[in-house]
């Protein structure tokens, strides 16, 4: 019996090759936009800009966009503590 196997271009790193997979938007199930619509629905609103309108007070609301950094990924995340633990002593 004759086994083939598949094999993907030399150029390409393990890193490369999982970047897709180490986020977690990619993972999160959130609402679909129909779910979206019919929880906004039930609650008598026609968008979120409309539920924060009423849920939020003006006066407490930033007038500007935050200033985030971009986001890094989850095994980035992991070592980066992982090397702050190794400090505790």
């Amino acid at each position: 019996m004759t086994q083939h196997f598949l094999s993907s271009p030399a150029s390409l790193s393990n890193e490369a090759l999982l970047a897709d997979l180490d986020t977690f938007p990619r993972r999160h199930i959130g609402p679909s936009p129909d779910e979206a619509a019919e929880m906004l629905a039930a609650i008598g609103v026609a968008s979120l800009d409309e539920l924060i309108d009423e849920a939020v007070p003006e006066t407490i609301r930033m007038a500007r966009k935050l200033a985030l950094p971009a986001g890094v990924s989850e095994s980035a995340v992991l070592a980066d503590l992982r090397e702050l633990a190794s400090r505790n002593k």
